[in-house]
């Protein structure tokens, strides 16, 4: 019993520990295209994908990015709660039209500058976590796809407002919109 329990406790604190060191080995991968930039984004289709993102990454490559599909076109909102690092926020159509862009949203960890008694520096009390991590909605209540790429990567890059984003395959660029448009990608 007493190996039972010892076993049992190495094995959550083994799952905690993966979880924290390496949160991105629960996510598919794809290539996608967006106007002619290139990236190798993880795919985040599913709740429990979305709800965690890039919480607790201390880097993104500039080839490297995040795509969040919705089961339909909707009215979004995220927030950079535990992001370690600044990012840009694309917000697509449907169709896979690119409608918005947040440039350099700053990170927001979820103890905020708060002192360790969890005060504000103005000794009041902090406030709760939403009330320290801004929210970032989209304009548009038409938005299916969002693709979280490093900070300042969009103008670098040149993507623009009217870019379209495709999955692409090793022979050709394909339309987001050809296999996505009516249900989540295949698990």
């Amino acid at each position: 019993m007493k190996y039972a329990a010892y076993f049992f406790l190495f094995s959550l604190t083994s799952a905690i520990c993966a979880d924290i060191v390496a949160p991105e080995q629960s996510f598919k991968t794809k290539p996608i295209t967006i106007g002619e930039a290139h990236f190798n984004s993880e795919i985040a289709d599913t709740d429990t994908t979305r709800a965690r993102g890039l919480m607790g990454r201390t880097q993104l490559a500039d080839n490297q990015a995040m795509t969040f599909i919705f089961k339909q076109a909707q009215s979004v909102t995220f927030w950079m709660k535990n992001t370690l690092i600044p990012l840009d926020m694309l917000f697509f159509d449907n169709e896979g039209t690119l409608l918005e862009i947040k440039s350099n949203v700053q990170p927001c960890s979820e103890h905020g500058k708060h002192n360790k008694h969890g005060e504000n520096d103005d000794g009041k009390e902090s406030r709760t976590d939403t009330e320290k991590c801004p929210l970032y909605p989209s304009k548009s209540d038409n938005i299916r796809y969002v693709v979280e790429i490093a900070a300042n990567n969009a103008k670098r890059q040149g993507i623009e407002i009217g870019d379209k984003l495709q999955y692409a395959s090793n022979t050709d660029d394909t339309d987001i919109t050809n296999t996505q448009n009516t249900s989540e990608p295949n698990q």
